[in-house]
């Protein structure tokens, strides 16, 4: 009998102990899911970051594209005045050498 009380207390010992394990099992595995959700947060805030640096990046690109657009149509817009410009200009000159010949023509 006193044998059996004996594997008895064993078991409660053995059974305690594993209780014990049990419990620091678990509550290694709730920090480690804890970390593990941290990071998870941590990833998916960078992921937005870098979905909004993407964005910006094209956004970027885009409103350069249309800057660049905007330059060209008034570098299209200087160059036709210009040669408006240079139009009037030569029927200006031919005019006042017509007006001279006229001039000289009649002295």
């Amino acid at each position: 009998m006193e044998e059996k009380m004996a594997d008895l207390m064993n078991l409660e010992t053995e059974k305690e102990r594993l209780q014990e394990d049990k419990e620091v099992i678990v509550t290694e595995l709730q920090e480690k899911e804890a970390l593990l959700e941290i990071e998870m947060r941590e990833k998916n805030k960078l992921e937005e970051i870098l979905n909004e640096m993407n964005s910006k990046l094209v956004s970027g690109g885009e409103a350069l594209e249309v800057a660049e657009q905007e330059v060209a149509k008034r570098e299209r817009e200087h160059s036709i005045i210009l040669k408006k410009q240079r139009k009037e200009k030569k029927k200006l000159r031919d005019e006042m050498e017509d007006r001279e010949e006229k001039m000289f023509e009649m002295n």
